[in-house]
């Protein structure tokens, strides 16, 4: 008997087919053959790939640590207030967190397992990477509102907040191009691991 794991949707499914077949003994011999020259090589490049992926994680998390950092020195020279450098703390470390908790089972052990459990990860990171989007979109409208209401009541005069809160724009503008850019790359190579899998 031949069983493809690609046409089941988990590894306790496939087994399940296959202990049907042989009356609840499994199997005694198991051959990996894809008869593709290539398909060593292709277990490199996902782990490149994945490789590529954390590293957007790592660059996000550097990111938010200035965040972090800017809040505590820089936002004080600024007149804003502590809850407001609390408040951006805390939406840099809930980032953080989900960060850490959608790249944490992207590792070796993962690529070195069947490739069936490479393909559910790189879908859940997919999945959750869309979802957040939407999440992140609305905690950076939220910070920005609050920035600019702090901003409105701490500046001299309506020049000084407008330049600010123009230059913050600018600023956000920026690094939501490039958040999107680093977004969209990780969906990319998910759906290239995916593809390359399903090749």
């Amino acid at each position: 008997h031949t069983f493809n794991f690609m046409k089941y949707k988990s590894t306790d499914e496939m087994i399940a087919a296959i202990k049907e077949v042989s009356d609840g003994l499994g199997a005694e011999f198991v051959f990996q053959c894809t008869g593709v020259p290539v398909a060593h090589a292709n277990a490199w490049k996902m782990r490149h790939k994945a490789r590529t992926i954390n590293n957007n994680a790592w660059i996000s998390v550097a990111a938010s640590a200035f965040v972090i950092l800017m809040a505590f020195t820089y936002f004080p020279q600024l007149g804003l207030s502590l809850w407001f450098s609390v408040g951006t703390v805390i939406i840099m470390l809930v980032c953080d967190f989900f960060t850490w908790k959608y790249h944490k089972n992207l590792n070796s052990k993962t690529l070195n397992s069947d490739l069936l459990t490479v393909a559910k990860t790189a879908k859940k990171l997919k999945e959750n990477y869309r979802n957040w989007l939407k999440y992140g979109i609305l905690l950076f409208v939220v910070w920005f509102i609050w920035y600019a209401i702090e901003m409105g009541r701490n500046s001299q005069s309506w020049k000084e907040a407008l330049f600010t809160i123009l230059f913050l724009a600018v600023g956000g503008a920026l690094g939501s191009i490039i958040g999107f850019r680093m977004h969209k790359k990780v969906i990319d190579t998910c759906d290239e691991i995916i593809k390359q899998i399903e090749e």
